[in-house]
């Protein structure tokens, strides 16, 4: 594989994705609440899979029914196009910005 020299870390505030893969650019996740602060700072409490992914959500922890939030980009770097977001069981899914749904099916098995 060849790599570039002089290339911006791989973070969501970075200019610069160099690899097809926008989750691996995603911020660290934000837990939170209806009716809570923004980030109850519990995400180390999350039951997760070896990658770091909620095995459901929301999960009660502490008492309340904690939900995600990440962020892709922070300054809309994302190069236009259509993005594949997949994802396991039922879910209410929503974005911020211009994203939008242009499709929805169920994952292939």
């Amino acid at each position: 594989m060849k790599v570039g020299m002089g290339l911006a870390d791989g973070n969501y505030w970075s200019s610069q994705q160099i690899f097809k893969d926008y989750a691996l650019y995603k911020s660290q996740w934000v837990t939170t609440y209806q009716g809570g602060p923004w980030n109850t700072e519990e995400a180390h409490l999350l039951a997760a899979d070896e990658n770091g992914y909620p095995l459901e959500l929301p999960q009660k922890i502490n008492g309340n029914d904690i939900v995600v939030l990440t962020a892709l980009t922070a300054r809309g770097y994302m190069p236009i196009g259509d993005y594949v977001l997949l994802y396991d069981s039922e879910a209410d899914i929503s974005f911020t910005e211009s994203l939008k749904f242009v499709s929805k099916r169920q994952k292939d098995t």
